[in-house]
């Protein structure tokens, strides 16, 4: 799969041979020194839309939405795999469809209706993801950092392990 887009908030990758697009949403940018604005509208979206519904609205779910629909009309009758990490569990919840998968690692999402398409997985001890419906936990297999409930969240505990979308 060659990066065909590769975006600060996103990536995608495309295999001809399997016609299947890979489309990456990046969670919440976490580095305020390096990413100030992004940082704020992500954090503003996480205490704010995401509680409330209003996560579509975001600026940051219509850029992903409009990304993978250049995607899938770029690479024509292809199906996706959409995968995200916490904030981005929530843009993957909203955005896959019949035809697609979704797969989503401690979802930021709150009471959610089932998307029969999505795979949602959460970190045991993990609190962002801990309202989360339809979810399957999973152990901990690195616990980085230690400290079960704050660092359950790190996507470096899963970082290098044998995970196939």
């Amino acid at each position: 799969f060659p990066v065909t887009i590769p975006y600060p908030e996103h990536m995608v990758a495309y295999n001809p041979s399997l016609n299947k697009i890979i489309f990456v949403s990046n969670g919440s940018e976490t580095n305020f020194i390096k990413r100030p604005t992004q940082f704020v509208k992500d954090w503003a979206a996480n205490v704010g839309a995401i509680p409330t519904g209003d996560f579509e609205k975001t600026r940051r779910y219509k850029s992903e939405k409009d990304a993978l629909t250049k995607a899938k009309e770029k690479y024509k009758q292809a199906r996706a795999v959409i995968v995200g990490h916490s904030q981005s569990g929530a843009t993957v919840n909203l955005l896959t469809k019949k035809g697609d998968t979704g797969v989503t690692l401690n979802p930021a999402l709150i009471n959610n209706t089932q998307n029969p398409y999505v795979y949602n997985y959460r970190i045991g001890g993990d609190v962002v993801s801990a309202f989360a419906n339809h979810t399957k936990t999973i152990d901990n297999p690195r616990n980085i950092g230690g400290g079960y409930f704050i660092n359950a969240h790190n996507i470096d505990n899963v970082r290098n392990q044998p995970i196939f979308v």
